[in-house]
Parts: C-alpha cells; sequence; structure tokens
C-alpha cells in the first residue's frame, strides 16, 4: 500500500512498504514530490527505517528554518550558495560562515540511497516557505511555494506513520 502526505503540486512524502519487508529494516519505496515532480527513485527498495530516523533528525530543526539572507535571494543563488557552504566548495560560500549559521537546518534532503543523485532545501520566513530543489548534475534549479511549517507538518505525519510499523515490527521482532 502507497502512503502519501502532502500534495504532489507542492510537497509530498510517499513511501509503500516491500512484501518482503524483513522485519524492522521496513524495506519499502520511497520519495518526495515537490511541484509535482519525483524526487527520488521509487523504483529502488530503500530502508525506511533509516528514512525514519533521517525524519527523526531533522525534527531538531522545526521552527529554524529562517534565514533572511536566503530568503531574498533567486533560487538558483539560494541552491548554489547552501550546497557549496554544506558540501565544500569554499569559493561559493565560507564554510565557516555555513557551520556558524547552521545551515544544515536548511537540508531537507535524506541521506539514504534512494536520494542520491537529489539535493533539497528549504527556507522560511514567517508565513511563506520556499522549497528549492535539483538533479545532479544541479544545472536546472527549480523552487516551490508553500506555507511556512507545512513541510515540517508533512514530515512529521510521516514520521509517526513510519515510526508506527516500526515500533511493530520490532515489537513482533520480540514475541516468543
Amino acid at each position: 500500500m502507497t502512503v502519501i502526505f502532502g500534495q504532489r503540486s507542492t510537497f509530498a512524502t510517499e513511501y509503500s512498504l516491500a512484501d518482503n519487508h524483513r522485519g524492522a529494516w521496513m524495506f519499502g519505496y520511497a520519495r518526495y514530490w515537490c511541484g509535482g515532480r519525483e524526487i527520488g527513485n521509487f523504483s529502488e527498495q530503500t530502508s525506511l527505517r533509516d528514512l525514519l530516523f533521517m525524519l527523526e533528525g531533522m525534527r531538531r530543526d522545526v521552527g529554524r528554518r529562517q534565514n533572511p539572507r536566503f530568503w531574498n535571494m533567486s533560487a538558483t543563488d539560494l541552491f548554489r550558495l547552501v550546497d557549496g557552504g554544506l558540501f565544500g566548495n569554499p569559493d561559493i560560500a565560507p564554510l565557516t560562515l555555513a557551520a556558524d549559521e547552521q545551515w544544515a537546518r536548511h537540508n531537507i534532503t535524506p541521506a539514504v540511497d534512494v536520494f542520491d543523485g537529489w539535493k533539497v532545501f528549504i527556507v522560511e520566513n514567517s508565513s511563506k516557505a520556499r522549497v528549492v530543489f535539483s538533479e545532479h548534475p544541479f544545472t536546472s534549479i527549480e523552487s516551490v511555494a508553500m506555507s511556512a511549517g507545512e513541510v515540517d507538518s508533512i514530515f512529521e505525519a510521516t514520521r509517526i506513520a513510519l515510526g508506527e510499523i516500526y515500533e511493530r515490527e520490532v515489537a513482533s521482532a520480540k514475541a516468543p
């Protein structure tokens, strides 16, 4: 069964647990949708447990995705600056500035294999959000506008649903 949280036309998460999901490893399929575009490789299996853990880590940044410098930039400039600061291009952004301003909180790309080749960043102001994304080789930068907090709400719904599956699988593995 495929589960979707959010709207494909703006932002959504989608996952499907594989029939043979190997218990608490929770193998299945996952992707984001950004502006109607599929982000991730839904044809390959991945560990939804690992995705759950990534979403749990992203919770610490809820309500902390504002940066006036980023908000006023074009999508391309924002993408290039954050990417350079987070992934080591000091010619574009000083790594110390990225660390001092905690730019990692703007990175919402899960570090799971089906998202390899994609980068997804978010910036918010008091009422709006912009999700900026691109696929390798990162030449075409796209963005979608949303309400502030909307992406985090979608992540939270996904995290809760995957967490329930995980707890059920852990409990069944302990059962005699």
